[in-house]
């Protein structure tokens, strides 16, 4: 699905994360992707 997206030229932010483990969870790289997402599209 990824590639079918980038031959088309649609960004896609994936979250990786184990939603039942707080342990596994970090804010501040997840807060610094979805940041890199949004100036992807703002520069769209």
């Amino acid at each position: 699905m990824n590639k079918s997206l980038s031959d088309l030229d649609i960004p896609l932010l994936v979250l990786g994360m184990d939603i039942s483990d707080p342990r596994g969870y970090a804010p501040e790289p997840l807060k610094n992707r979805v940041e890199a997402f949004a100036e992807i599209l703002d520069g769209r």
